[in-house]
């Protein structure tokens, strides 16, 4: 396990836990304001659950059957000869042990939950993916042979660093999504993997921040006529 990415990791993390300090939980959503389910709850992270619980199966079997981790890591030479699966599945198993395990299974329990929170169910699923395959379009030219979900993680990382710096109406907030997109560009520039992942990540978020910025500015020319 490469300590390098898992470290600033952390550093973006730690930022985007830091942006929030000082913001009601009431303002974690797209617009400002997150959704509440029946009853005035907030929902469960659905898409984060099921996506740990498949991920932990495949995880879990690859001790076991160690085959199950040869079949769905990143392998060139299997990718070039048809098993196009190769470009998601390597989201599924884990190539660098306990280690990398636990920190990729914590931090997307956290902060998959919050992005959940923020960007709904199939936002959360776009980033997840987008973020994963771009990432392992990355591993495929600078690491061909490992696996992890960090990538997943990163996708998710990057959009949350986004609302952060457009979303949260804070000076707090845009310093730590400063500070973390930073920390994304000295990944780009090491050609770490994470890196993309990341940027994936931020680009997609684009769209439905975007969309919001948009809505948010018709209602105010609306309300001014």
């Amino acid at each position: 396990m490469e300590i390098l990415p898992y470290a600033l990791a952390v550093v973006i993390m730690s930022a985007i836990v830091n942006g929030l300090i000082g913001s009601a939980p009431e303002s974690w959503g797209l617009s400002g304001r997150a959704d509440r389910g029946a009853g005035g709850k907030y929902p469960l992270p659905i898409t984060t659950i099921v996506v740990v619980v498949i991920t932990a199966i495949f995880t879990g079997l690859q001790f076991p059957f160690p085959a199950v981790l040869e079949a769905l890591r990143r392998n060139p030479q299997a990718l070039a000869g048809g098993e196009w699966w190769r470009m998601v599945t390597p989201m599924l198993v884990h190539s660098d042990g306990w280690a990398q395990i636990i920190f990729n299974f914590v931090a997307i329990i956290i902060f998959g939950a919050l992005a959940e929170r923020v960007f709904g169910h199939w936002w959360w699923l776009l980033l997840y993916l987008g973020g994963g395959i771009v990432g392992e379009i990355a591993g495929y030219l600078w690491d061909p042979f490992g696996a992890g979900a960090s990538v997943g993680l990163f996708g998710l990382l990057g959009g949350l660093l986004l609302w952060l710096l457009l979303s949260l109406d804070t000076p707090r907030a845009r310093i730590a999504a400063v500070i973390g997109l930073l920390v994304v560009v000295a990944l780009l520039i090491i050609r770490d993997i994470h890196g993309y992942a990341a940027l994936a990540g931020v680009c997609l978020a684009l769209l439905p921040l975007w969309g919001v910025q948009v809505g948010k500015k018709r209602t105010e020319e609306a309300s001014d006529t």
